[in-house]
């Protein structure tokens, strides 16, 4: 049965498949590339890497891409993108009923959040922008928590998500602590 090593690469991963009765030492082959779609290059969906310096090269030039979106954000940015990825598409097959009216506005509160966070980053004077980010996360948790209440959202989901929140609300209470540390020494 063959195995399978991941090589994480950044933003993809590319894949080797080596045979169980291959060492260590020996070449290994059949080299692939997975991207967010499945198989296959970004640009060519399920094709395979032709050789081990193809498959190397998809890795390296994806893994600067990586490093370079990594070091561009905040980790409370980055935990929030995350955050929506997950939500977003959950919040969308909710029934008719609530779809309409608490889904759209935590969805809408969600983009907010995230557009917010990235605007207070290059503003000069943020502690008053982080509070008011502040209440608008405290909201998305009491609808969130609807959702529990009215029996959609499994407790599972609320508890991820929930804890999702708490970091992005941790994270956003040490920057405003921070500001305010700030604007009391100046």
């Amino acid at each position: 049965m063959p195995s399978v090593i991941f090589v994480n690469t950044g933003i993809y991963r590319a894949e080797r498949r080596v045979d169980s009765r291959i060492h260590e030492n020996d070449e290994l082959t059949d080299w692939g590339c997975l991207n967010s779609s499945g198989y296959g290059h970004a640009s060519k969906p399920n094709t395979f890497c032709t050789s081990r310096i193809e498959a190397e090269e998809f890795g390296r030039s994806n893994s600067i891409v990586n490093e370079n979106l990594a070091l561009s954000d905040l980790p409370i940015i980055q935990k929030t993108y995350d955050l929506i990825k997950w939500y977003v598409p959950i919040l969308n097959r909710l029934p008719r009923d609530h779809k309409f009216a608490l889904g759209e506005r935590i969805i809408a509160g969600l983009y907010d959040l995230l557009e917010g966070l990235i605007q207070v980053r290059y503003t000069k004077e943020k502690l008053a922008h982080l509070k008011a980010l502040n209440i608008r996360l405290e909201v998305l948790r009491h609808q969130t928590r609807l959702l529990l209440d009215f029996q959609i959202l499994s407790a599972r989901r609320y508890e991820y998500v929930g804890q999702q929140m708490n970091g992005i609300g941790m994270e956003l209470g040490g920057w405003i602590k921070q500001q305010q540390q700030a604007a009391t020494v100046t």
